[in-house]
């Protein structure tokens, strides 16, 4: 996994909602010619995110936007196609353990 945080210092408080982190994932995506994703998702648990996955050649790749409303993280997770199952649920609850 790969986190690329924006971490808030000051100035207007951002406060991104589910849709501006969704639109987020899906400009990321775009950048980088991901495809269309193959299932998109909400978090909302201590931080509130946006999830997409993709299947681009041969690796499964997960994006993530999530925030606490002041600052934003990008999340990435990319593995080898066949091997997407193997870490589900260890990937999904480091995105629901992360605190600012």
């Amino acid at each position: 996994m790969q986190f690329s945080p924006a971490i808030y210092r000051t100035g207007a408080i951002p406060s991104p909602s589910i849709e501006d982190l969704a639109a987020l994932v899906l400009e990321f995506a775009a950048s980088k010619e991901l495809g269309n994703a193959l299932s998109t998702n909400a978090v909302s648990n201590g931080v509130l995110g946006a999830a997409a996955e993709f299947h681009a050649g041969d690796d499964f790749i997960v994006v993530w936007y999530v925030s606490d409303g002041r600052s934003i993280m990008l999340v990435t997770y990319v593995c080898d196609w066949d091997s997407k199952h193997i870490e589900a649920l260890q990937r999904e609850a480091i995105v629901r353990s992360i605190q600012f």
